[in-house]
This record gives C-alpha cells, structure tokens and sequence, in this order.
C-alpha cells in the first residue's frame, strides 16, 4: 500500500476493498470506499465502505469532513479538481 500526502493528510492510494458482501452503512454491495480523517489522531484515517445510494446521500457530509473517495475500479471519485472547496 501507498500512501501520498495531501493538505489535510494521508490518504490511501491503493485500489478500494469494495469486493466485500456488504458496505459498511447497509447489507447492499459496497460500490465505493471513503477514507476519512479520524478526528483527535493526525494522519489517522476512518476507511467506510458504502453503497450507491448511501454513498449519495451522504455526498456533502463526506466532502465537509475531507473525504476521499474511490470507486470499485480505483478511479478517484472525490475530491475532484472542479469542485469548489
């Protein structure tokens, strides 16, 4: 595993664990793999597996806390370069 820095931390670079049978929020398929920062623990990261509709949901929650998020093939879904901080 890799790990790159960012503004906010370390983050993992490495294709997302979205195989498993179930996401981390619900019994559907994970579909995508957020890293959070763990709050109080610098560089620590929170890694939460989650399904299509949780993962929309809770789209602006994710971006406020920092997220990063990678879809099942390791393509970088959140943040994006576009998008306004």
């Amino acid at each position: 595993m890799a790990a790159s820095t960012s503004p906010s931390g370390p983050w993992l670079t490495c294709a997302p664990q979205v195989g498993a049978k179930h996401a981390s929020c619900c019994a559907a398929r994970p579909t995508v793999e957020a890293s959070l920062p763990r709050s109080g623990t610098p560089g620590a990261t929170e890694k939460v597996l989650l399904c299509d509709e949780h993962f929309l949901q809770r789209r602006g929650a994710l971006r406020a806390a920092g997220a990063v998020v990678f879809g099942a093939d390791g393509r970088l879904i959140m943040p994006r370069s576009w998008e306004s901080d």
